[in-house]
This record gives C-alpha cells, sequence and structure tokens, in this order.
C-alpha cells in the first residue's frame, strides 16, 4: 500500500520546519502502515502518548 499524498505531504512539511507538529488520535495511529511509520521516523518524528485525564494525586 502506497502512502497518500495528503500525508506524505503531513510529514514532509514537519520535516521541512513547516509544521512543528503532527498530532493524530491513537485510534489513527493504530491504523498507520509499515510504509508510514517509517516515513515518520525518517522525518524525525516522535510519538508521545497523551492520557485522556490526569493521573490521580497521592497527597
Amino acid at each position: 500500500m502506497s502512502v497518500e499524498n495528503e500525508f506524505r505531504r503531513m510529514v514532509t512539511d514537519f520535516a521541512d520546519g513547516k509544521t512543528d507538529a503532527i498530532i493524530m488520535h491513537i485510534d489513527t495511529t493504530k491504523l498507520l502502515s509499515p510504509e508510514e511509520w517509517e516515513l515518520l521516523k525518517s522525518a524525525g518524528a516522535s510519538v508521545v502518548v497523551v492520557h485522556k485525564q490526569l493521573p490521580e494525586n497521592d497527597n
């Protein structure tokens, strides 16, 4: 499966410094192909997980 043009453009813009971040819903990331993951990796992207709610404070 080839990478869609819009996805490739988004990652290229990130790699070129035109975009500061790529934000995706976690369910979307589960659908990425290995080629799409490799494209993100080659652009220098890192994966950051954001929880829907803050952890409870033990204090």
